[in-house]
Parts: structure tokens; sequence; C-alpha cells
């Protein structure tokens, strides 16, 4: 190896050894006292773990702290979110040591089994979508060192190669000696050789002889051999019967000596083998109805502890370094399964299904975002054994059990897993319908569950029998205010928001809210889920000022009892950007949804529906701002990840698609605003079908487009479809439907068809007037809207007065610099010039101005729209200096 690995004056390759052999041979040893004994001929070394992609990138991105600053980027490994992100900054730390002046450098490659390279593709299935190319990882250039080690014959094609078999026998006899704690002489070597000179064997069989002689070991040896092959029917990787031998001796040696450790091994086959920690064992809430050997080892953490202990004593186990938890070697792990685990008949997977599914934490808990991805694993190494599960659940009446899959069920929702949770929740009801009966508190809280999936789903008619039901039951077990019952009135109020039903979602909420402000308290964090969701309903009825109310109480409720990271304050943040963006309070909107974006991406992960909730609401936001680059990066950030997650047709990804329709048509990029319409529109058709509403949303922005674009009758056929399909989906009364009217106004004004605009326009007034209110955003912009219709038909008069009804309307619900705002401001500034009052609309625009270059910049249209009605007022009064300073002013 020196050899083949000594760094050298002049390089004209890469060095690179693989040390290969079966698993067990000590091939990380070997070049752990390589790297010992020849660090010092060496500038850098450096240790990477290779057993997956992640923990070869984690690797890598831990060395970035140890180089010289400045040579690479920065990496706050707290803030990198996402494999594809991870890659990138691994690949940014890997440059350094392609660096002209880095050559003598050393790598080392551990545990790399688990390659795509030069795999042959007969070899592939569908187990093996963890692999990855390990060459991707190797510094670029022909400098440097490389050690790696493997149990994968193949790699011997990335360079020169050490083939390791057996080690010497007096350093076997070290080894053995070592682990054993005392000299063992002749009966060492033999026990070597019997062993095979395996190095993981004699760790093992050291680990055992401490307790006890050889001759005992050798008896047990040669015993369990026979019966280690009676019981195994399958085939490993590991074709030196000697490793899985001596693992079978400890495991009898430690069922003998400590039963329960023996059980929480078998247990672990179950489970993922990164991470096992003593809360997670606990079955709150069900304590006396766990096996009697776990309860003994939980009863307290010391008596796990001396459990865990035992483990460790037989080297089976290992402490992690980072945290209070235990690791399982990945091939120990895997022994366990098919060794011991096929025998098992006591209900192992019943018992590992409970365990993580009752340590499935409470929404309202902190921090439960991080315990649930911390479970994540665990639930998915279970999820190779439901149809083993779905057997268990036919045949056992086990209320801890199907508690746990309820609270699996929510785990996998909250993770935005929807099939996987529909799933569960189902085999959790039939259960509880078989065992407690369809009545039973626990059977409603799984039905409302179940409710709030296919809301989520957008199967709302099927919510909306799910949460009745509920409601119902519990209504007759347990009374109209207890929580569980406001609980789902609240959920209904929920499903009826979606719905538009504004009146109803209103009754549902204020009925919920007073029933938990006395049972439960004002402080309460259900109780702030309702102020919350109040919150929301007065927002999409243009109550901004009860809106924000709501919204900063439930804020500083969360923030006081959940604290300021907790998702449910995050959602309350997220809602106070909207709010604030429709207030026109852009700056405050933007530091809103960039501290929900940090919190869900640091809770929640980059790729989270939440996480890409707010993505497209700051792109909604920059669209609004006319920053319109930044919004389509946010769109399509959006856009990428819904179709990942929920895939292309899904009614979120949809949405996006939409929005990005929007952003092309305010940046003149028709064509493609067409050809985003045109697909959201199909994909809406085909999954919701061509009369729900956002179809019809669809159709309407269709007509807006037609109506940029110059084509007013394909225009007039879209706002048309739209609006008998919102009359007849959402009544003739109905903001949506209005705001159509309002629109077939606008194209029949510019198409000069005024009488027919003027009647569209007070049709919508008088809607919105009654449905809204006379201070409703929409009824202020119908309001402006007769106001320009008015002064294109030289009615001045009528026309300022519209002017000052929707300016004095502006002014008070979003403020005297808010966009619209200003644009009336404007507005008002021409009737004034047209009526030769030309202080009055100097005036006028001087406000627009200052307003427009405060909030949007010098460079808006809006602003030099401004500018260009400020020169020519100048120029009719015949103050040129002004009106070519005006002048100047646009041009530059």
């Amino acid at each position: 190896m020196k050899e083949l690995l000594m760094p050298s004056e002049v390089s004209e390759r890469q060095k690179i050894c693989v040390i290969h052999g079966v698993g067990g041979i000590g091939k990380t040893q070997l070049a752990i006292e390589y790297a010992r004994l020849h660090k010092a001929r060496y500038t850098s070394f450096f240790w990477l773990d290779g057993k997956t992609e992640e923990s070869l990138i984690r690797s890598l991105l831990l060395i970035a702290s140890r180089l010289p600053k400045g040579q690479v980027p920065g990496v706050d490994n707290q803030e990198i979110k996402g494999l594809e992100e991870s890659r990138k900054r691994a690949q940014e730390v890997l440059q350094w040591f392609a660096f002209k002046e880095n050559t003598q450098w050393l790598l080392v490659y551990d545990n790399i089994d688990k390659t795509s390279y030069e795999e042959e593709t007969s070899d592939q299935n569908t187990e093996s979508s963890s692999t990855y190319d390990i060459t991707r990882y190797f510094p670029r250039g022909d400098t440097g060192s490389i050690i790696i080690t493997t149990r994968l014959q193949r790699l011997v094609s990335l360079g020169s190669q050490v083939h390791l078999r057996k080690v010497d026998v007096l350093d076997g006899l070290l080894i053995l000696e070592k682990r054993a704690g005392r000299s063992l002489k002749r009966t060492g070597i033999s026990l070597v050789e019997r062993l095979g000179r395996l190095p993981l064997a004699l760790v093992f069989a050291g680990s055992y002889i401490s307790k006890t002689t050889i001759v005992k070991y050798l008896e047990l040896y040669n015993k369990s051999w026979m019966e280690l092959h009676k019981t195994m029917k399958n085939s490993y990787d590991y074709p030196e019967r000697t490793i899985i031998t001596t693992w079978q001796i400890s495991f009898d040696e430690l069922k003998l000596r400590n039963e329960g450790a023996a059980k929480l091994l078998q247990l672990w086959g179950y489970l993922d083998n990164h991470e096992l920690w003593f809360q997670l064992l606990q079955w709150k809430g069900y304590e006396q109805e766990a096996p009697s050997w776990l309860q003994k080892i939980t009863a307290t953490e010391l008596r796990f502890l001396a459990t865990i202990d035992s483990l460790l004593n037989y080297s089976l186990i290992e402490q992690n370094d980072s945290n209070e938890a235990y690791s399982l070697h990945a091939v120990v792990h895997d022994w366990i399964q098919a060794s011991i685990n096929e025998m098992d008949g006591e209900g192992l997977l019943q018992t590992a299904i409970t365990t993580v599914g009752l340590a499935v934490p409470g929404d309202h808990m902190r921090d439960f975002s991080a315990l649930q991805r911390q479970l994540l694993p665990h639930v998915i190494r279970l999820s190779q054994f439901w149809s083993q599960a779905s057997e268990i659940q036919n045949t056992l009446n086990d209320n801890p059990y199907l508690a746990s899959l309820h609270n699996l069920g929510n785990l996998y929702q909250n993770q935005d897993r929807l099939t996987e949770a529909e799933a569960v929740y189902k085999q959790a009801l039939v259960g509880y319908e078989k065992v407690l009966g369809t009545e039973h508190i626990s059977t409603l809280h799984t039905v409302r569950n179940l409710g709030q999936l296919y809301q989520v789903q957008g199967r709302l008619a099927e919510a909306e029998a799910m949460y009745k039901r509920a409601l119902v039951g519990y209504e007759k077990a347990l009374g109209t205010e207890h929580v569980s019952a406001l609980v789902t009135v609240d959920n209904l109020g929920n499903l009826y928001q979606n719905q538009d039903r504004f009146a109803e979602a209103e009754a549902m909420y204020k009925r919920s809210l007073m029933g938990k402000e006395k049972a439960l308290s004002t402080e309460h964090t259900s109780t702030l889920d309702t102020v919350n969701n109040l919150g929301i309903l007065c927002l999409n009825q243009g109550r901004l000022a009860e809106a924000e109310a709501m919204y900063q109480r439930a804020l500083m409720g969360y923030e006081k009892v959940l604290g300021t990271e907790h998702v449910s304050t995050l959602v309350t943040v997220d809602n106070l950007g909207n709010l604030y963006q429709k207030q026109g309070r852009f700056a405050e909107a933007e530091a809103m949804y960039k501290r929900a974006l940090v919190g869900r991406e640091k809770a929640l992960g980059t790729e989270h529906m939440s996480t890409l909730h707010t993505v497209n609401r700051l792109g909604n936001l920059y669209q609004d701002q006319d920053r319109l680059a930044e919004a389509e990066a946010m769109y399509k950030q959006a856009l990428v990840g819904r179709e990942k997650v929920l895939g292309t047709e899904h009614e979120s990804a949809l949405d996006t698609v939409n929005n990005l329709g929007k952003l092309y048509c305010k940046q003149g990029r028709l064509a493609e605003a067409e050809a985003m319409y045109k697909r959201a529109l199909l994909g809406y058709e085909k999954v919701l079908g061509t009369e729900h509403t956002s179809t019809l949303h669809t159709v309407h922005n269709l007509g807006k487009l037609y109506q940029d674009q110059g084509q007013p009758a394909e225009a007039e056929s879209m706002y048309k479809r739209a609006l008998v399909g919102r009359e007849k989906a959402l009544g003739i009364e109905h903001a949506l439907t209005l705001d159509t009217v309002n629109n077939l106004g606008n194209l029949y004004c510019k198409q000069g068809r005024l009488a027919e605009a003027e009647a569209m326009y007070k049709r919508a007034l008088v809607g919105m007037e009654k449905v809204l209110g006379i201070e409703h955003m929409s009824t202020l912009g119908t309001v402006n809207s007769l106001g320009i219709l008015y002064l294109l038909q030289g009615r001045l008069a009528e026309a300022e007065a519209m002017y000052k009804r929707a300016l004095v309307g502006r002014e008070k619900v979003f403020g005297t610099e808010h966009t619209s705002t200003l644009f009336t401001v404007n507005s008002l500034g021409i009737i004034y010039c047209k009526q030769g009052r030309l202080a009055e609309a100097e005036a006028m625009y001087m406000r627009a101005l200052v307003g427009y270059e405060k909030v949007l910049g010098t460079e808006h249209a809006s602003t030099l729209f401004t500018i260009n009605s400020l020169e020519a007022l100048y120029c009719d009064q015949g103050r040129l200096a002004e009106a070519d300073a005006m002048h100047e002013w646009r041009l530059k």
C-alpha cells in the first residue's frame, strides 16, 4: 500500500487503492493503520463515510470547516436543505482537492458497498435505488491519494487493489486477546484458526470469551452452526459462516444473561438501524399494555441503559457520537431480521408498529416536526412489512396497536405522504369499528382525520361526509360543547370556506371559538387555531382590519405557547404576509413570507407542501411589485417541487401553472401565458371537471389574456363561459361571479360599448356592496372603473364623484401609499386637468409621483406615466423648463 499510495515529487496521475474482501475481514482497520503510520507524509488527510450517498455528502460537508478560510465557500450545514443542494455543496468542497498547489492529500472512502459504478444492468433491482456513482465524488485532476474499502470486487477497476482474505494468525491472536482482556496462548491460536482468522468474528468472540472460557465458546460454536443452517432459508452476501455463527453465539449468550436485551435486538430488526433512543420505546399513554419485557427495560432510564450496556458489551451495537441514541451495524441488522425474526411467533412486528406509532408526537408539541422526521426512517422500514401488518390487524383486538396506526396516519399526512396516510387510516378505521364499534370516540377520531385527508386531496364531498359523521357521533357521545365536537365544527368551517360558503363557515368558526374559549381557555392552541381560521375568513371577505386583529392574536398566542419556530406559528406568519400583501404593505409582507419560509425549510424541509406554499406566495408578492424575474424563479421552484411530490396534474401544481400564466401575461409573453393557461385548464378539467371553480378561474384568466391580445370575441366567449359557470356553481351574487361581471364591463368599455359596460359595472357594484360591503377592495375597484367610464363619456362630475369615493375607501382600507390608492389619485389629477383645475391636478400628480417612487421605484411604468402627465400639464401651463425636466427624468 505504501508503494501504491505514497506521494511523490511529480504526480502524473491520481493514486487509488481499493481494499476489498468479505464483510468483517478488516478492510477499515487496515485503512486506519495505513493512515496512522503515514499521515505525516501527507499535507492533509480526511475520512469519509460512504455507506450511503447522504453519509458521504455529510462527511464532505464536515471537511469544509477544517479547510483554510477563503479557499472554499462557507458551508452552514444547518441551512442546507435537500439532496440536490447538498450535492452541489459537496462538489464545492471537492474543488479544494483539485487546486494546483494541493497535490499531497489522502482521502479514505470507507464502506463503499452501495455504488452503481460498473454495476451490471441485470444486477439492478428496485432495492438498489439507494446506490450512487462513487466516482462523482472523486476530486478532479491527477493529484492526491485515495483509499476505498468495499465488499464489491468490481471496484478494483478504479485503481490498484489489495484483496484481504485472512489476517495473520499472530495478528488474529492479538485481536482476540485484546477483546478478551487476557493472554490465551495456544488455545487462542486454535480458536483464531477455527474462526477463519476473520477480524470481525474475532472481535465478537473475544467479547464473549471475556465472560467465559474458550472451551465453552467452542462448544456453543459447533452447536450453533448446525442450528443456524437449519433455520436460515435465504442466502447471504457473507459466505464465511464464521461471522454469522459468531453473532448467533453472542445472541444466545445475551439471551441467557439478559432476555430483555435479546428481545430488544429482535425488535430492532423491524426498525431502522441508525437511531434508537429511550423515549422511542416508552409506549406513552399505554405503558401498562406494553409487552412485559418492554415494560421492564423502559421502567426507568437506568434500566434502559443497563439493557443497552449488555448489547454494547457483546459489540452488537454502537453509541452514536452526536446524540443519546444507538445504532446497529447494517449487517447485524440484516442477520437479525433474516435469522431470528423468521422464527418469531410472539408478535414482534405488531410490537414494532405499536412502538413507533405511539411515539408520534401531536401537532401542537414543541419541535414535533423534528421528532416526526426522526421517526420517519423507522416508519419507512416498517412499510416493508405492511402486508404482514394487515394480517395482524385482522386477528388482534389491540387498542394500542390501533392507536399507533392512527398516529402513523397523522405522521404520513404531515409529511405529505397522502397515499400511505389513507391506507393506514383505513386500516385503523376497520380495526376500531370491529373492536370498539362505529360510534366509539377513537373510531370517530380516525373518521375525522380521514375527512382532513380528503379535504387536502380535494375530495370535498367525501370530506364533508366524514366530518358530519364524526360530528354527529361526538355530539351524541360527548355533548355539543366537547372539544372533539368543536374541533370537528372548526374542520367543517375550513371546508365551507374552501367552497366559498362564507356564511356557513363563519357560523361554524364562531360556534367553535365560543365553545373552545369556554372549555379550554383563550390561549389554548386549539382556540388559537380557530382564531387564525377566522382571520382567513375575514381576509377572504375583505374585512382586512378584522383579519389583522385575528392573525395578531393568534400569532402572539402561538409564540407564547409553542415558540417562534413552531409550524402553527409559521402558518399565521405566512397568513400575515398574505394580508400585508393585499394591503400593499409589501416590505412587511416580504418579511413575513421570508420568516415563514426559513422556518418551514428548517422544520419541514424544502420540498414540503407548506414550504412550497410560501414559495408560491413569494412569487405572488414579487409579481405585485413587478419584480418579475424573482417572481418567475419562485413560481418555477414551487412548480418543480409540487410536481415532484404531488404529480403534474395535482391541483396545487396546476395553481402554480396558472400563476405562471399570469406572470407571463404581465411580462407581455402572451404566447407563453396562453400555453400555461391552457395547460392549467386541461388539467383542471380532467381532475376537477369543467364546472369546478378552479377551472372557471382559469377560463376567466384566458378571457383577460385574449382581451390583452386584442381578441375581443374570444375574450367575451371566455368571460361568458366563466360567468355562466360561476353563476351556476357559486350563485349570481358571489364575489367571483361579480368579478367576471366587472371584467365584462372592462371589455365592453375597451370596445366602446359604453352602455353595456355601464350596465355590467352597475350590476357588479350593487352585488359587491351587498355581499362584500361598500368599503371592500373589490367594490372600490368597480367604483374606480365607473369613474373611468364616466371620464370616457365626458361625464366629469360623475367621474369625479366615483374617483373621490374610491379614494376615500382605498385610503381607509389600504392606506395612503398603496398602489391602488395612488392610481385613483392620478386619475383625479386627470379629471382636474380636463376641468381646468390645474393647481389641483398638479397636487394630485405630485402626490401620486412621490408615492409611486417610494413604493414601486423611479423606473416603474406607473411612475413614468405620472411623470408624463406632469410633463403635459407643465407644457399646457407654459412652464417649459419644468416640462423639460420631467421629460429628461422620464428618458433616464
